[in-house]
């Protein structure tokens, strides 16, 4: 919203399946799966991110900054197969079809740093850095987020992009409602990017 402030957003969706025999016991909220059993198993993932970002370095050419932001993911997990459930003592029930699933949302807060620069007019580099390292009372969590981006603008408004990010997060509270989460992402991207206003290419 000017020269050295700005806010962003963004988010995406990914949907995992897959299904295997099992080659040991597992167990998943009382429900035990035995080994050589068949599952099916679903884990979503959903991501959305809020930043404001500030500028410290601003030319013509590039810009350099850090950012405050708050990412929210959303894991769904499910798992569907032949299990048994156990009791209160401890005891295995009988075998049967079950289905254990599960949704958790975990709100966290990051700071960043980033940095654009223009290789030439039609060829854009930017990279972003994302850090949370919190340990209070129960709860400790660390999160990683990085991306490195290159942009090729074929005209003045549209170009088309390729990259790479991580993200890396543990999140463990040991307080009265225990919870634990580790995840970690890797991969590639590829994705169209479109500028407004007046450009110069």
């Amino acid at each position: 919203f000017n020269k050295r402030h700005a806010l962003g957003f963004g988010g995406w969706s990914i949907d995992r399946d897959g299904s295997a025999f099992l080659a040991e016991d597992i167990v998943l909220d009382d429900i035990t799966y035995l080994a050589t059993i068949f599952v099916e198993s679903e884990f979503n993932v959903s991501w959305l991110r809020f930043d404001w970002r500030y500028s410290f370095l601003n030319t013509d050419r590039g810009e350099a900054g850090i950012s405050l932001g708050l990412s929210m993911y959303d894991f769904e997990f499910e798992v569907a197969g032949v299990g048994q459930i156990v009791d209160e003592m401890g005891n295995l029930g009988p075998l049967g079809f079950i289905k254990a699933e599960d949704d958790f949302i975990a709100p966290v807060p990051t700071l960043g740093f980033f940095i654009k620069y223009a290789i030439t007019p039609k060829w854009i580099f930017s990279s972003s850095a994302n850090h949370l390292d919190l340990d209070y009372d129960d709860y400790e969590g660390k999160l990683v987020e990085t991306t490195f981006l290159i942009e090729w603008y074929f005209s003045r408004h549209v170009g088309i992009g390729v990259g790479a990010y991580e993200t890396d997060i543990s999140i463990t509270d040991e307080g009265s409602d225990p919870f634990a989460i580790k995840y970690n992402q890797t991969g590639f991207l590829a994705y169209f990017s479109f500028a407004f206003g007046e450009v110069d290419r």
